[in-house]
Parts: C-alpha cells; sequence; structure tokens
C-alpha cells in the first residue's frame, strides 16, 4: 500500500471509531492524547506458523500548540510458532496517552509483545466501553 492510500484508509479507520455512538469515551479523549497510531489493516495467517502483516502510521500531537505532525510511516512484522491455523484482518488503534508512551513509540526497539519494557504500560480492551481503570502510557 503506497503512502496516500495508507492515509486515506487510516483515516478511514479513523472517522468510523468517531461516528461509532459506543465510542463515546474516545471522542471525549482523543484531543487530550499525546499520539495516536492507525493500521487501517493487519493481516495474519497461520498453519502451525504464524504471521501478521501490515502498515501504519503514527500522529504526534504537539502538547503546547495542540498542532498534529505529519505522519510517519511504519512497516509491521511479526512471526510466532506453535499450534496455530486460520486468517484474520483486522485495525488497529493505539492512543499514545504520555509522553513517555510517545518516546517508546518512537524508539527502534519499540515492540508490543510480552517482553514489552515494564516502564512502558500498555492497556488493551474495548475502548468504547469507558475510560481505562489504571494510569496507561499507551491505549489499545
Amino acid at each position: 500500500m503506497d503512502a496516500g492510500e495508507l492515509v486515506t484508509k487510516s483515516d478511514a479507520v479513523l472517522r468510523v471509531f468517531l461516528e461509532d455512538p459506543n465510542m463515546e469515551w474516545f471522542r471525549g479523549n482523543i484531543g487530550t492524547v499525546r499520539g495516536v497510531f492507525i493500521a487501517p489493516q493487519m493481516l495474519r495467517g497461520a498453519f502451525l506458523i504464524g504471521s501478521s502483516r501490515g502498515s501504519g502510521l503514527l500522529l504526534a500531537r504537539d502538547s503546547v500548540t495542540g498542532t498534529w505532525s505529519y505522519p510517519g510511516f511504519y512497516a509491521i512484522d511479526s512471526v510466532s510458532m506453535g499450534l496455530q491455523i486460520g486468517a484474520d484482518a483486522s485495525e488497529i488503534i493505539l492512543l499514545i496517552m504520555t509522553e513517555q508512551g510517545m518516546n517508546a513509540m518512537l524508539s527502534p526497539e519499540f515492540k508490543i509483545d510480552s517482553k514489552i519494557d515494564s516502564k512502558i504500560v500498555v492497556k488493551a480492551g474495548l475502548v468504547g466501553d469507558g475510560p481505562p481503570q489504571d494510569a496507561v502510557d499507551i491505549l489499545a
């Protein structure tokens, strides 16, 4: 997917989240986040060996002016082993809630997996269900 298509698809995914009546918390807090990462299409497939692949973009919000940066483009790849079979596609939005979370996203060593740096708190769940119970750096 080229950069223009990635921006267009990411915009469409963000609009779906913003227009969903169940995403009241998301709409109410998108203006306070430090950044947002959007991957409009993550493809996963597995037959004993699994792989995931997708592209995403990262936007940072200036904490003083509130303006958004130009997008940074990312490729996402992973491989897993074990008893698994199947395929699916999904959309991902990560809300970067803190400066520490943004610094982690910009780090070349950043990975979201079971071995994530314990100093960076990532919480996954249904954003539309309400605010996170704990202070988090990145909300998935």
